[in-house]
């Protein structure tokens, strides 16, 4: 018996928002705005894109878009959200399951190749 192993495919279940920084801003104030983003609680990646002045954050689903605008303006920034994505419910219980489901096929193998 052969086992081929295939890539790992990506499981991100977090919501990404874009937001559009107002007024261009100089890097130590974008700074600012990303070390707020980052304090958001549920927040767990913020970066910024500094030629379009955009900050992209991957956050759990349960984050409110306005706590990502008041972390924004409380860092001295006025800023729009562009895009969000969210995850499919559906997506991510077939991404959670997909690990316990080989498991649980591993183990039914398991105890019917042994001896009674």
């Amino acid at each position: 018996m052969s086992v081929t192993a295939t890539p790992a495919r990506r499981t991100d279940l977090l919501t990404r928002t874009t937001l559009q920084i107002d007024g261009g801003g100089s890097a130590p104030s974008l700074t600012l705005v990303i070390q707020a983003l980052h304090r958001v609680p549920g927040v767990l990646m913020a970066e910024m894109h500094a030629a379009s002045a955009r900050a992209v954050v991957a956050h759990d689903s349960a984050v409110p878009a306005g706590a990502l605008l008041a972390a924004a303006s409380g860092a001295g920034a006025h800023a729009r959200i562009v895009t969000t994505t969210l995850r499919k419910p559906d997506d991510t219980w077939e991404l959670a399951l997909r690990p316990l489901r080989h498991l649980v096929t591993l183990a039914t193998v398991v105890l019917r190749a042994r001896p009674p």
